[in-house]
Parts: structure tokens; C-alpha cells; sequence
């Protein structure tokens, strides 16, 4: 035990805060890149940009991979002002105004729908101006229920989000597994955008269901080889780092490596004492189906589409079913980020008692 944990005792507990904290803002980071990325794929579909993808750099700092995606912006933003400035130059001012204020009339909409199409086209010049004024909703949409139209591309958004992020901690539980338990490596599970919400979620649970039955497997191992008094230290969340950093390394050493490397008895216990069997990702739900039947990239479509799709126009009722199923999505997919978080802490905190 360092000494200062002996001076300052809630040390460990506020490095494994610090821990979960720093893989909290790798998460945020992995997401706005991925943000990032879909708003250069919808410019360089409609306005015909060639902008290249961005990616996150594992080895660089944060500051670092925070400039790769600043400098993308900044191209966005110049190509995006030149873009507008053309359309402002070739549009009778009060057009402009009212399509920068998004009031163009069905009339207003014919007049300038030439002066679109030649600059970049409907859809391009739509985007260009949402992205210049910082609005993500089509000129198209009007006043009326805007807010809720708003509200709605929000809900479908942070779903399509949950879903990602059930592949992104599935497969680094995969990692662990691959590291520390002697799993052969399996392949990154990929989230498949053409693919129903569901048989996406499907794909999750039988990788889930795969960790979870590795794990307890590898518990019996553990639970068999150490007394019962040892195994609860491993087990009990309330045993000194100290006590469990010398119970894993005298069962690595007993067992030669059998169970995994030093850190393994300690990823299968925690593991196999998880509730990761309750936070899989629903399977059905007949209030949520005609969601659940989405390809996923339609979770990134217009909330016009989004509602007739679901409701057949009605605004009130896709954004409600679509609230609906992000509430029970979102609440197992924290309850899991917060298991591996746990595996990953210990693992980290334990070495540092070696």
C-alpha cells in the first residue's frame, strides 16, 4: 500500500473516481468524433465535400485529439460560409432572410428551389444554412411544432447512441476477457447501420450471454481453488485493496497461470457477481416494435420521416414511443458501462497494491 493511502485512507476511492472519470471523458471524446464524422458524411452527400473522416488517437493526449477535431470544424465552418455567401449573392435578399429565418412559404420554397439547385442542390443548401446558424432542423420545417420537432432528432439521436454503446462496451469487455482470462481473441462486434434496432440488440445479448457464461465458469474455477474466506475477499467490495492485491497474486502463483494471468480471478469474480445478466438490451417489446423494426441509420433521419414512419404523422406519438424506448434502453446500458467501469478500476487500483 503506498504510504499516503496510510495518511489520507479514502485515496483508493477517489482514485477509482478518478478512474471511472477519465473513462467517462474517453467515452464523451469517442462520441463527439463519432458526431463529427456523421455531420462530414451528410455534407459531403448533399454538398458534395470531400472531407475526410476523423479518428480518435488512443496514444495522443486529449488536448491533441481535441485539435484534430477543431480543425475539421474550422474546414466545415469556411466551406460552409463560402457556400452560403454564394447563395446570399444569387438570392433576393428578403428570400434570403426568410429561408435564414426558416419562413419560406410553399411559394417562396418554388422561387428559390432553382437558385438551390445550382449552387449545390435542395438538400445541400438546406444543410448549409442549418449548419451556418448552428440549426440542425430543415428550412423546411416552419415555426409549428418545432420544438418538438427538435426534441424528437434529440431522442433519436441519443438512441441510436445507447445502441452504440452497447457494441463499444461489449467489445471492450471482450478485450479483458482476451487479456486477462486466456479468451481467444474475438473479433470487434460491429454495430450494422442497415440492420433493425433489434437484431442489432440481439447481436448484443448473444456476445453478452457468451461473457457472462465465460465469467462464471471461470468463477467455479476460483471459488474451487481458494478457501472460502479467500474467495470472499476477492468477492466482498469492502475487503482493502491491499488484502485482495495478495489473495490474486498467491493464487496466480498456486495455480501457474491456469486461471488466466495475475489479474483474471479478480475479472471473473467481478464479473460473475455483476448484474450483467439484468442489463442486457431488451429483447421484446411489443409497445416499442414498430421502433425496434428500425434500421438503425433511420434513428438519423428527418423528424418528419421519423414520424410517418412510426405514427403516420403523428408528432406526438413517435416522439413519445421514441422517449419511451430510450428510457428503458438508456438505464441498462449505464448499469453496464458502470460493470466494466468496476473491472477496470479494480484492475488498475489492484496493480498499483502489488
Amino acid at each position: 500500500m503506498p504510504w499516503s493511502d496510510i495518511f489520507y485512507p479514502g485515496n483508493p476511492e477517489r482514485r477509482e473516481r478518478l478512474i471511472r472519470k477519465s473513462q467517462e471523458l474517453r467515452e464523451l471524446m469517442k462520441n463527439n468524433f463519432r458526431a463529427t464524422n456523421q455531420l462530414i458524411e451528410t455534407l459531403n452527400k448533399y454538398l458534395g465535400s470531400s472531407f475526410g473522416l476523423i479518428a480518435l488517437n488512443e496514444k495522443a493526449t486529449v488536448k491533441e485529439n481535441c485539435d484534430v477535431i477543431i480543425e475539421r470544424i474550422r474546414e466545415i465552418q469556411a466551406e460552409v460560409q463560402k457556400i452560403d455567401l454564394q447563395m446570399k449573392r444569387q438570392l433576393e435578399p428578403t428570400l434570403y432572410v426568410k429561408l435564414k429565418n426558416m419562413s419560406l412559404s410553399v411559394r417562396d420554397y418554388r422561387r428559390v428551389s432553382s437558385v438551390f439547385t445550382a449552387v449545390c442542390g435542395l438538400a445541400g443548401s438546406a444543410v448549409a444554412i442549418a449548419v451556418e446558424d448552428n440549426r440542425m432542423l430543415s428550412a423546411l420545417f416552419g415555426n409549428e411544432d418545432k420544438l418538438k420537432k427538435e426534441e424528437l432528432i434529440r431522442s433519436t439521436q441519443s438512441l441510436h447512441h445507447y445502441v452504440h454503446k452497447y457494441f463499444n462496451i461489449t467489445n471492450r469487455l471482450l478485450e479483458i476477457l482476451s487479456t486477462h482470462l486466456n479468451q481467444s481473441h474475438s473479433p470487434a462486434l460491429v454495430a450494422n447501420e442497415s440492420e433493425s434496432i433489434e437484431k442489432n440488440c440481439a447481436r448484443v445479448r448473444d456476445v453478452m450471454r457468451l461473457i457472462l457464461d465465460v465469467s462464471e465458469k471461470e468463477n467455479k474455477h476460483v471459488r474451487q481453488s481458494i478457501e472460502p474466506a479467500l474467495y470472499e475477499q476477492i468477492a466482498f467490495s469492502g475487503a482493502s485493496l491491499r488484502d485482495k492485491a495478495a489473495v490474486v497474486k498467491d493464487l496466480h502463483q498456486r495455480t501457474m497461470g491456469l486461471l488466466g494471468n495475475v489479474f483474471g480471478p479478480v475479472v471473473a469474480v467481478r464479473l460473475a457477481n455483476s448484474a450483467l445478466g439484468s442489463v442486457m438490451p431488451p429483447a421484446e417489446q411489443n409497445e416499442f416494435q414498430p421502433l425496434l423494426k428500425f434500421a438503425l441509420e433511420d434513428l438519423m433521419q428527418s423528424s418528419a420521416k421519423i414520424s410517418v414512419l412510426l405514427c403516420r404523422n403523428s408528432l406526438d406519438e413517435a416522439l413519445q414511443l421514441v422517449e419511451d424506448a430510450l428510457s428503458v434502453l438508456k438505464t441498462p446500458c449505464d448499469s453496464y458501462n458502470d460493470i466494466l467501469c468496476e473491472v477496470e478500476a479494480y484492475v488498475t487500483i489492484i496493480s498499483e497494491n502489488m
